[in-house]
């Protein structure tokens, strides 16, 4: 299926903790709550990166066209309740992602904004 990814569901939850911009929050809330994140299927590595840091996942299956943005404080639901199964499934479609269960708004670009 296109703009799917299928990895394990640690490994992006490290990721997700690596991208965490803690500064940003204590400095000013606004900022944090309009960070966006990319996503990016490279040579069955999932890059995901915001303006401020970059985490690379080595082992992610699927087919995934340009860059998936949305704002990373729907991320954060993802760490206060991570999901359960090993695996976790990325969707994209309809200008909707969805990580597990979670679907939210996103947008599809050919290239990083920054």
């Amino acid at each position: 299926m296109k703009n799917e990814i299928l990895l394990l569901t640690k490994d992006l939850l490290k990721a997700i903790e690596k991208l965490m911009p803690g500064k940003i929050t204590r400095i000013n809330k606004k900022s944090n709550s309009e960070l966006k994140v990319f996503l990016r299927l490279v040579e069955n590595k999932l890059e995901i990166s915001t303006l401020y840091s970059k985490a690379i996942l080595p082992i992610a299956n699927g087919d995934w066209d340009d860059y998936v943005s949305f704002e990373f404080k729907f991320l954060m639901s993802l760490i206060k309740f991570p999901p359960i199964n090993e695996q976790i499934k990325i969707l994209y479609a309809d200008k909707k992602i969805k990580i597990d269960t979670l679907i939210f708004p996103a947008s599809l670009t050919k290239a990083k904004r920054f």
